[in-house]
């Protein structure tokens, strides 16, 4: 079962959760002290985002999402749980378009 897979069952974010679990008990030890060190975190605040259920508003940096993507050695996007949806992004972003373009042809009649 894939990273994404678990952490859809989860409701988590990010796959963080899943690929921590994955590494030797060792290795997992460390990275929970040395992953927040290096992103520049407290131990608490990378536990929450470990934790962040796919509805909350919270999101993490982009600096630190690089940073674990390189640890984890995926591509950052690989980090998200759940697909991003570029073709609705792009619906979205042409009907704020339209919705702007038809309120100016009315503040300027």
């Amino acid at each position: 079962m894939s990273a994404k897979t678990n952490t859809k069952i989860h409701g988590y974010k990010y796959t963080i959760y899943d690929r921590l679990r994955k590494l030797p008990y060792e290795e997992y030890e460390v990275a929970m002290t040395f992953l927040p060190e290096q992103i520049g975190i407290t131990k608490g605040t990378f536990r929450n985002w470990i934790y962040l259920k796919a509805d909350e508003k919270t999101e993490l940096p982009s600096g630190a999402i690089l940073k674990l993507a390189t640890f984890f050695e995926c591509e950052p996007i690989d980090l998200f749980a759940y697909p991003f949806d570029a073709q609705k992004f792009a619906e979205n972003w042409n009907e704020a378009k339209a919705i702007n373009n038809q309120s100016n042809l009315n503040f300027q009649s």
